[in-house]
């Protein structure tokens, strides 16, 4: 006997992209960390400005923020 739920991860097909998706419930879940939204800003700020994109990433942590 089959016990949980089946689910899709990273589902491209719906809006906004969800990270998990229920299709049977009609659910969308979004995950999102830490890192996505600046904490500790001042020190992830300087570690991202000695990346390769570290700027892409700073203007988009930043719009988050905002």
């Amino acid at each position: 006997m089959h016990k949980g739920y089946w689910y899709r991860k990273n589902c491209k097909v719906f809006y906004g992209k969800p990270d998990v998706v229920l299709k049977k419930y009609s659910i969308a879940i979004f995950c999102d960390g830490e890192f996505f939204h600046g904490k500790d800003w001042e020190v992830l700020k300087s570690r991202l400005e000695k990346r390769n994109n570290g700027e892409c990433w700073i203007s988009k942590i930043s719009r988050y923020r905002e």
